[in-house]
């Protein structure tokens, strides 16, 4: 009797140990794979000087438009109107041009897929001079499209940069995201 409990004992301890070890391989491989961002996503970004830039891979996981935005944040009621002032408004005229247009910055975007090893293709390769807001975001931002992309699954290289100064952004928080609308599925094939 005592023998059996034994065995009992050993198996149960075996069968612990595999799943301790199959618990550690799972949150080593999900650790391993959260390295690389998936959107929504945001970093830091000064829209102030020339040549600031950004360089990122992120991780896409369904086809769907991403927008990659330039968010500048304002710290309480009192910072508010100084950055809606200097980022816009929204309204826009008949032909598209924004009645607000705020402080224009042009940043340079490059959007590039890894197809596996060296083989890449440039998706997005662009000087947008931004402008305006789309968005007042709940955290205390505005938001300025740079772009919006369709993008597949798969991982991307993205460089945004801003390509002249722009002195009285300095100060002002400012991060770049890439976002898309929740309220959207995914687009099918």
């Amino acid at each position: 009797m005592f023998q059996s409990r034994k065995v009992r004992c050993r198996a149960t301890l075996r069968r612990l140990f595999s799943l301790l070890l199959a618990l550690v391989v799972w949150a080593t491989g999900v650790v391993v794979g959260q390295t690389i961002p998936v959107p929504p996503v945001e970093f830091p970004f000064d829209a102030s000087s020339a040549s600031s830039s950004i360089d990122a891979t992120v991780r896409i996981v369904s086809r769907r438009s991403y927008y990659f935005d330039l968010q500048f944040h304002y710290s309480g009621q009192n910072d508010m109107p100084k950055v809606r002032e200097l980022v816009g408004g929204g309204a826009r005229f008949a032909d598209g041009r924004y009645a607000e247009p705020g402080i224009i910055v042009p940043v340079h975007l490059e959007v590039v897929e890894i197809l596996g090893g060296d083989r890449t293709r440039t998706v997005y390769d662009k000087t947008n001079e931004t402008q305006g807001r789309y968005a007042h975001n709940l955290d205390g931002s505005y938001a300025r499209v740079i772009a919006g992309i369709i993008l597949t699954p798969g991982l991307y290289k993205v460089r945004a940069s801003t390509t002249q100064e722009t002195s009285v952004l300095s100060g002002i928080n400012a991060r770049f995201a890439i976002t898309y609308d929740a309220r959207f599925p995914p687009i099918k094939e």
